[in-house]
């Protein structure tokens, strides 16, 4: 129990006592400062023999202070002691907060010059500086060695006789990794930047007042399971690609549907009918992204650079039309989820030929192009064609690839352009460049012929400031493949990739020239890389061997490159003297057409034919024959 009158001590917070007189204890006369005599011991022990508050030392008024022998300094300051409790007695409870207060002043105090807590804070000093000292002086004769260092040597130095394979599985991981990690370096010690100049692709290619001499390029989107890909994620994709900054002719999208889903087919009749007002759209404000879910969700300042006063209220119709059109395909989602007993039946009451998906009939549609709807504006739309390979059982179909190589014929058939690249359903076109920048290095003069692919990086939404998890793919996308860039080239990672289709068929030109280290190029988000041939090696007897089968086939390519000249005997004979069915089928059409270097379709062609033919080489007797796979 607490003392009345007493105050408490300063340093402990418990009362400070009474002497020997029965008076409360008083260690410094001159400020009585609160504190106890083992508070006051324990800094005399320490050194510090200095009142905490005024300074003094204690010595002058710990002399004889029970004698009496300084009983005039006592009298003296008896009146300012009994002041102070007196004080103590108003303030009650919170006398031991202001005297906490005053010793935090009493420390500030000390630090501008005071000698309050001096000797305290120098014997600190001395310490620590006696500490540096001594790590100094054993620095200098016996040098650090890392932990990790000690462990590896500890580890080799020392097996366990008890668990020897033990210790030596261990020994033989850890030089394993040290390997694999050296090995994991070499392709990032050479990484290649590439830039694009899309201004100077523009002035060679697109003279003003004739037709763009850009190459065409063919899109391939592939859906298996529109309820495990949603249609809405797929019709994103399809609307980037027919919105992108391209020559509307030049450009074809062919959305494979290897689930032969009555649901895809719909939504994409949707898709073709929303993106008549979303592509005029896109490209008269200059929209990007052009996938309009993330371009309407982008919490951005979309005022910015539009000055074009109708740009407000078209943009709120165009968000109101999409809206409606994800009402429409919903609906179509929630149709879909119970599949009627009799299967599916389209509008005009017939069945569907795909309700079986493992046993059904090829299917192609031309949804948009030349021959299709156009734009509400009565532009031209780039063309939009939904596929779906023939299914029998029996029959290997090889899944993704599969679908990939009826694909590269289906477009050998209809458009045949030069180029293709290929989208995963869930990937879309984040830059509307993209292909002009792709073309860059496509097209190049000196370099372009020697190049078989380009792989674009992939990008992703919807991830943390953070990426804690690493979802970027960072360092795949922006350190590895730059480094095997510099090598060679990048590796094909199934989606983002601008592949050449001659390259895809086997031929390649007779000289492939040197791809210098300077040149560079650009992609869609921040680089692509680009897989061409760096320097021509030494050649062994075998690559002697395929350059004399190459020369026969390029002097076949050049035979029939004047193919129109010829009757109908003379080019089936030159076809099969070459034996190009058996690399490509039983399809004139198409071994033609794959021996276009610059594609093309004559434009003496029947679209229906080109239909039925299309037809043709997606069937099963393609795709089970493996020198048909070009992926």
């Amino acid at each position: 129990m607490m003392q009345s009158g007493v105050p408490l001590c300063n340093s402990c917070g418990e009362p400070v006592g009474l002497n020997s007189k029965g008076e409360v204890f008083i260690a410094c006369h001159e400020c009585n400062f609160p504190i106890c005599e083992s508070c006051v011991d324990y800094e005399l022990k320490e050194g510090r023999k200095v009142c905490l508050r005024c300074g003094i030392p204690y010595a002058a008024s710990l002399e004889n202070p029970i004698t009496g022998d300084v009983e005039k300094d006592a009298s003296v300051n008896h009146s300012s002691m009994v002041d102070h409790l007196q004080n103590y007695q108003e303030t009650g409870v919170h006398a031991r907060n202001l005297s906490n207060f005053s010793a935090v002043e009493s420390e500030s105090n000390a630090e501008s010059g005071n000698p309050i807590w001096k000797n305290r804070v120098e014997s600190w000093k001395e310490k620590k500086t006696k500490k540096k000292k001594k790590a100094t002086s054993k620095g200098e004769q016996e040098p650090q060695i890392p932990p990790e260092q000690q462990m590896e040597e500890k580890q080799i130095t020392n097996p366990v006789d008890s668990a020897y394979g033990l210790w030596l599985t261990s020994i033989i991981c850890e030089i394993w990794f040290a390997v694999s990690w050296v090995l994991d370096q070499f392709p990032k010690w050479s990484p290649v930047n590439r830039e694009t100049y899309v201004d100077r692709l523009s002035s060679r290619y697109e003279k003003e007042g004739g037709p763009s001499e850009l190459a065409a390029v063919d899109f391939f989107v592939s859906t298996v399971d529109p309820l495990k890909e949603p249609p809405l994620i797929t019709a994103k994709t399809v609307l980037s690609i027919l919105a992108v900054d391209y020559p509307v002719d030049k450009v074809s999208c062919y959305v494979s549907d290897d689930g032969s889903a009555m649901l895809t087919f719909e939504s994409l009749v949707e898709t073709a009918e929303f993106a008549r007002k979303w592509v005029p759209f896109c490209k008269k404000y200059s929209i990007e992204p052009r996938a309009p879910e993330f371009y309407f969700s982008q919490k951005i300042d979309y005022l910015k650079d539009k000055v074009q006063p109708s740009f407000v209220k078209e943009r709120r119709a165009m968000k109101r039309d999409y809206e409606e059109y994800k009402v429409r395909v919903n609906a179509l989602v929630a149709k879909a989820q119970k599949t009627p007993d009799e299967g599916w039946t389209m509008q005009d009451g017939t069945s569907w030929p795909g309700n079986n998906p493992r046993d059904h009939p090829g299917m192609i549609q031309v949804f948009l192009g030349h021959s299709g709807a156009h734009d509400i504006e009565g532009n031209e739309l780039p063309r939009l064609v939904y596929v779906s390979r023939e299914k029998r059982p029996g029959y290997q179909h090889h899944k993704k690839a599969g679908a990939m190589n009826a694909l590269v014929r289906v477009s050998a058939v209809l458009t045949n352009a030069p180029y293709i690249l290929n989208l995963d359903c869930d990937h879309y076109v984040n830059n509307s460049q993209a292909v002009r920048e792709g073309m860059c290095f496509m097209m190049d003069p000196q370099v372009g012929k020697g190049v078989c692919y380009i792989q674009f990086p992939q990008r992703f939404d919807g991830i943390d400031r953070s990426d804690r998890y690493a979802n970027r793919n960072i360092v795949f996308f922006d350190v590895n493949m730059r480094g095997l860039d510099g090598i060679q080239g990048p590796v094909y990672v199934g989606t983002g990739c601008m592949f050449n289709r001659q390259a895809l068929y086997g031929y390649g030109p007779s000289s492939l020239p040197t791809l210098p280290k300077s040149s560079s190029f650009c992609s869609w988000c921040c680089c692509f890389s680009c897989c061409c041939r760096s320097k021509k090696p030494s050649k062994d007897p075998s690559e002697i061997y395929r350059d004399s089968k190459r020369e026969d086939l390029d002097a076949a390519i050049f035979n029939l490159r004047e193919i129109d000249n010829y009757d109908e005997y003379d080019r089936s004979l030159l076809i099969s003297q070459m034996s190009f069915e058996k690399s490509f089928g039983l399809s004139t059409v198409f071994i033609e057409s794959t021996l276009m270097e610059n594609g093309g379709v004559a434009e003496s062609a029947n679209p229906s034919t080109l239909i039925k033919e299309a037809i043709h080489v997606i069937s099963c007797g393609f795709d089970d024959r493996p020198e048909l796979h070009f992926y």
